[in-house]
This record gives structure tokens, C-alpha cells and sequence, in this order.
């Protein structure tokens, strides 16, 4: 059982690649989240990009973007909201150092090429510089709950099984 800071928000980190789902599940399960830990936010990595008009998507911008992210997602967390934050990718050493974010949920979604198409996410008609498609996604690294969305899964399906692996490995 993996204990959970009340004196902070909990961060529910999910990551995968465009298009597995972490948005369509993280708006699913919100409601939830909020009625059983408190005050709880959803943000997705594209929208900060939209809102910072971070546009570019190379390896080197992508690490730029990311520290963008942990100085938000720490802020957030530090005044006791829970937050969902959707991105493709957080490293593991940032979340390993850090007092706060080592604390955080970390959920990751994966799916074949034919469920993450389905969606016809915007990043897949980008010629160059697409996680998973143009280079090799980074490899996850210590999430404790793995989800896996395939085509034959719906959201109510992907949402029981959420519930049931963090039960599992954080609420007694």
C-alpha cells in the first residue's frame, strides 16, 4: 500500500502516447476523484501548450515543455488540489527527485496504433517529431497503475479498471 500526503494535492499523472485515452478517462473519473479526495483539477499537456504557445515539438523543446509542466504541477499541488495532468511523457528522474512529485499517482495508458488512429488525434498528421510514429517513445518507468486501451474497450470498461488497481494499491 502506498501512502498518500494529506497535506498535499495528489497528482494523478497520466501518461502515453496521442491518442490511448488519458483525457477521455481522466474527464471520466473526475467527478469521483473530486468527491473522494477534495478539490481536484484537470489540466492536459496540450492545453498548457495552446494557452503558452509552445508550438515546437523537438526532443530539445519537448524537455523545455516539460520543466514548464513541473513548476505548474508543483504549484497546483502545493495549495492542497488534487490535480489530473495528461502528457505523453514526464521524465522519471524529475519525479524521483522531487519530495512532491515522487508522492504523485502515476497511470500509464498504452494502445496499439489502430485504437490511438481511431481518434485521429491532430499530433498524428504532423510530419516529423511524433512520439511512437517518427521516434521511439521514452520508455515508462515506475508507474504503478497500467492501463491498457484497445479497441475493444470502452470507457466505462477503462474506468472500472482505474478504480480497481488504485484500490488496490492505495486505498485501504
Amino acid at each position: 500500500m502506498i501512502k498518500i500526503n494529506r497535506k498535499l494535492g495528489i497528482l494523478f499523472l497520466f501518461t502515453g502516447l496521442p491518442g490511448t485515452g488519458k483525457t477521455t478517462l481522466a474527464n471520466k473519473i473526475i467527478k469521483k476523484i473530486n468527491k473522494k479526495f477534495g478539490p481536484t483539477l484537470l489540466i492536459n499537456g496540450d492545453d498548457v501548450r495552446n494557452i503558452f504557445n509552445l508550438k515546437k515539438y523537438s526532443q530539445r523543446e519537448r524537455k523545455k515543455v516539460d520543466k514548464i509542466y513541473i513548476n505548474l504541477i508543483k504549484f497546483i499541488i502545493k495549495q492542497k488540489i488534487n490535480l489530473l495532468f495528461t502528457t505523453i511523457y514526464l521524465p522519471n528522474r524529475d519525479l524521483k527527485k522531487d519530495p512532491i512529485l515522487k508522492k504523485s499517482i502515476r497511470i500509464h495508458m498504452a494502445a496499439n496504433y489502430l485504437t490511438r488512429y481511431k481518434f485521429k488525434k491532430n499530433i498524428y498528421k504532423l510530419r516529423k517529431n511524433v512520439p511512437g510514429k517518427n521516434f521511439k517513445a521514452n520508455k515508462v518507468e515506475k508507474a504503478h497503475i497500467f492501463l491498457n486501451n484497445d479497441i475493444s474497450k470502452n470507457i466505462n470498461s477503462l474506468e472500472k479498471e482505474f478504480w480497481k488497481k488504485l484500490n488496490e494499491k492505495f486505498i485501504s
